[in-house]
């Protein structure tokens, strides 16, 4: 029985995020903030667009890495938090960033 991870085309899910504009931002933003609504993760992302900052987040929910909870107010309020395995990725993702800059590796422009 072959399992989801081993499977012809699938890739581990950090490969996924990383390589994805504005997932490690936002990772990096919850695990620093706590739980955002979603224009205060847009206004402190403002270098990615709020059309990609919507696709990044559905991503996100879906593997688990990000919860999405919508109060029904008024007003209404969409917030989004990490999970266990977001907070585990995002811990990742904040040791490679400190190291970075520790080592002043060169910055690629988007």
């Amino acid at each position: 029985m072959t399992s989801a991870a081993n499977s012809p085309g699938s890739e581990p899910i950090f490969r996924q995020v990383f390589r994805r504009l504005g997932t490690v931002e936002i990772l990096l933003l919850l695990e620093k903030e706590g739980e955002l609504r979603f224009s205060e993760v847009a206004r402190s992302l403002d270098s990615v667009s709020r059309q990609t900052l919507v696709s990044r987040l559905v991503e996100l929910r879906e593997a688990g890495m990000v919860q999405r909870d919508v109060e029904l107010g008024p007003p209404l309020a969409t917030r989004y938090s990490l999970t266990a395995p977001g907070r585990h990725l995002a811990e990742a993702a904040s040791v490679l960033d400190e190291v970075s800059r520790r080592q002043d590796l060169p910055v690629i422009a988007a």
